[in-house]
């Protein structure tokens, strides 16, 4: 026998074990270690200084949430059953839902979830519910989308149409993977018509930024989801959609008769009014609406039912934008006949005080600004307005006049140049005023005088 043999043979020598350390040889110095090593980390204690509020670190609502997640526990297996009978139940608890609420609880939480046990109808119509009543759109949008994937399309729409929160953050998350196909046809399976129309309206106005596109897109709208449906839609939506094509045709016909026109396309109504004035020939036949002209503004007013006070006061600002001052009489200057005669009314659908202001930033003549002071019938008024503007120096005058303000006129005089036109119409205003004064003056004498003469006699025949 060798010796290596030999050495393994004796009794005297033992095999390595595991549990050497009961017989001595861990020392000292590593059980110290292990001892060390094994303290709980539970049993740590911070300092004081270093304690933090748990409210601090978690709200108590979410702390509710975590303590009922680790509450819920499975119904313990009775203690004396079968083998079979405790399988049974185990793959009967397998392919068991889980409570609708500890799901939703667990997308609330960000936790790993799964829908994969609700299999009936009504548990996923559960499931929606009670997203629904969370609030929480990440839970309706995760429901919403396990329905759609896992129910036929008639049971889908039939639990989406009792829902419509649903039905709205499902639309929203269609719209934002620009799935508008299949948003549409949702909507049009749901039977919601108006929210259809609107829908493809806003996603048309977005994303299309050619004008012959938006035409065909609208007509296409107008002729699948308005023309044989008149009944169910509202007459709003409908007019909007047949106004737009109107107006792009609009605006297309005077891009091809006017090149220069870069910026009318895709222009607001009112926009295009703006342009429509501009480009217009004023004269006494564009006051007439029977002329269907298209450059008319008038005309296009009338087509696009543009109201009569945005009206006047676009067609202001353009005149005197491009500083047609002359126009402004015939324009707001009503010709009609009566009694034979040929009358003239002033009428405009925006406060004059706002008009006249308008005007003077434009730096309107003296002779439009006092045309339009002169309609402010009460003198008070005119007055503080006129003193608002630049040239409207006949206005001040004529008001302290009709007030027979004889001391602020002189005192208005003094600050006008002596070759100033306004100064003479000021004066000769003044001597007016004083001539009227003083004929009151001698009437209200002569009033007295005849009303004493007349006592006097009466007393006298009395006497007699």
């Amino acid at each position: 026998m060798d010796d290596e043999e030999e050495f393994w043979n004796k009794s005297n020598i033992q095999s390595f074990s595991f549990d050497e350390d009961e017989k001595g040889f861990v020392t000292k110095h590593d059980q110290k270690l292990f001892v060390d090593d094994n303290v709980s980390e539970i049993s740590y204690e911070l300092p004081a200084s270093t304690e933090v509020p748990l409210r601090l670190i978690i709200s108590d609502n979410d702390l509710q949430l975590v303590l009922e997640e680790q509450s819920l526990k499975e119904t313990p297996l009775p203690k004396i059953i079968s083998i079979e009978e405790e399988l049974k139940i185990l793959r009967r608890r397998a392919h068991a839902a889980p409570p609708v609420p500890s799901i939703i609880r667990k997308i609330l939480l960000k936790k790993p979830y799964s829908f994969e046990c609700f299999r009936a109808l009504h548990e996923k119509e559960s499931l929606l519910n009670e997203a629904i009543r969370c609030g929480n759109g990440d839970a309706i949008l995760a429901v919403v989308l396990f329905l759609q994937r896992s129910l036929k399309k008639k049971h889908f729409f039939q639990i989406m149409q009792s829902h419509p929160e649903a039905v709205k953050h499902f639309i929203n998350f269609l719209m934002i993977r620009c799935q508008v196909a299949e948003a549409t046809e949702f909507l049009t399976m749901l039977g919601k018509s108006n929210e259809n129309i609107i829908l493809q309206y806003e996603s048309m106005m977005k994303l299309c930024k050619s004008p012959d596109v938006k035409k065909q897109k609208l007509n296409k709208i107008y002729n699948e989801s308005i023309a044989h449906q008149t009944g169910s839609i509202c007459p709003y939506y409908a007019t909007t959609v047949t106004n737009y094509i109107a107006l792009l045709e609009w605006q297309l016909k005077e891009k091809i008769n006017n090149p220069k026109l870069i910026n009318i396309l895709d222009a607001s109504p009112l926009e295009s009014l703006y342009v429509s004035c501009t480009n217009h020939k004023w004269s006494s036949a564009s006051l007439d609406l029977s002329i269907a002209n298209q450059s008319n503004p008038y005309y296009f007013a009338d087509m696009f039912k543009i109201a009569q006070s945005q009206f006047d006061w676009i067609i202001l600002n353009e005149r005197a934008q491009s500083q047609a001052w002359c126009d402004l009489d015939k324009i707001f200057e009503k010709k009609s006949w009566h009694s034979l005669k040929t009358t003239k009314s002033f009428s405009i659908n925006v406060p004059l005080d706002r008009v006249i202001f308008q005007l003077n930033a434009f730096n309107a003549p003296a002779d439009v600004l006092n045309i339009f002071l002169a309609h402010i019938d009460d003198p008070h008024r005119r007055l503080a307005v006129a003193k608002r503007c630049r040239n409207a120096g006949k206005s001040i005058v004529d008001s302290l006049v009709e007030l027979k303000n004889r001391d602020e006129l002189e005192q208005y005089i003094g600050t006008l140049n002596i070759r100033d036109n306004v100064r003479i119409h000021a004066e000769n205003a003044l001597k007016n005023l004083v001539s009227i004064s003083f004929i009151s003056y001698l009437q209200v004498q002569h009033k007295t005088i005849l009303s004493i003469f007349c006592s006097k006699s009466l007393n006298g025949k009395l006497m007699v």
